[in-house]
């Protein structure tokens, strides 16, 4: 090999090298993005599973509470009754099914 040929690899390989840093120093930023995408979306979905919990709790006391309530009220109270958790059941579950149609997921 002339000392040409050798100079000419040596300038080959050293733009090569420029390119890949290039493309290193993208993939890094990417990488960043997506890390930041990943920990705003385990944010909001562990947001999610507390609501889902308290949801679920709120659900299982409201069953023990209308089991109790049958068992130990006379039965027009119990109808009573039966028609306000009608309504008030409905209209909390359009408030929650609205606040979450309405959130905005990024």
């Amino acid at each position: 090999m002339s000392q040409n040929e050798k100079i000419k690899d040596v300038k080959e390989l050293e733009i090569r090298i420029e390119k890949l840093e290039a493309e290193n120093s993208e993939n890094k930023a990417a990488i960043s993005d997506l890390e930041y995408q990943n920990a705003q979306m385990k944010k909001k979905l562990n947001n999610l599973w507390h609501k889902l919990k308290v949801l679920f709790f709120l659900s299982l006391a409201l069953l023990v509470m209308i089991v109790l309530m049958f068992t130990t009220t006379p039965p027009i109270v119990v109808g009573l009754w039966i028609i306000f958790g009608t309504v008030f059941l409905t209209i909390a579950l359009f408030v929650f099914f609205a606040r979450f149609t309405f959130t905005k997921f990024d």
